[in-house]
């Protein structure tokens, strides 16, 4: 969706390149059936770096808006990092203010201070779960979110998993 495409002979999904203004976004069913999936494990690497500084290269604004990963009814056209707010979103900002924000049904859960830029545009992996203790987190082998309730936790029918992805002024690839 927007501008997300596949790029390599392994199938990688560029959300949105390291242009200005750019939103991309990926969605694929979740297998359930009629049951809503109440628990998950989802893995995948990612990648945000290799851009520039917006507004005439000052450092503090380095870094794109960010990439999301969202369990949710995810909306038909491309959605950037911030604009799906109906169900679980892990929201990645790589901006002047880096941090990882949990938000279920419109309500921010946790924010927490990371650097989520890729060092030398490598590939880290992301390990996003749900289960009975709750949502954890691990970026790049670090612990961000641990066993974070999710009060009235209630996935529906349909729901879908998705990743999106937006620039502006300032960009990455992501």
């Amino acid at each position: 969706r927007g501008a997300a495409t596949v790029v390599g002979s392994q199938g990688a999904v560029r959300l949105a390149d390291a242009g200005y203004g750019e939103v991309g976004s990926v969605a694929i069913s979740a297998v359930g059936g009629d049951q809503p999936i109440r628990t998950f494990r989802a893995e995948f690497s990612l990648r945000m770096s290799g851009g520039g500084c917006g507004h005439a290269g000052i450092s503090a604004h380095c870094g794109a808006e960010g990439t999301s990963f969202l369990y949710g009814p995810l909306p038909e056209k491309a959605f950037g990092e911030a604009d799906v707010w109906s169900g679980l979103r892990v929201s990645m900002h790589t901006g002047s203010d880096s941090r990882m924000v949990v938000s279920y049904r419109r309500v921010v859960l946790a924010t927490v201070p990371a650097l989520l830029r890729s060092a030398g545009g490598d590939f880290v992996a992301v390990v996003v779960s749900h289960t009975s203790s709750g949502l954890s987190v691990l970026y790049d082998g670090e612990l961000l979110i641990g066993n974070l309730t999710i009060e009235r936790w209630m996935p529906e029918p349909g729901w879908q998993f998705g990743w999106g992805a937006r620039t502006s002024s300032s960009v990455d690839v992501h």
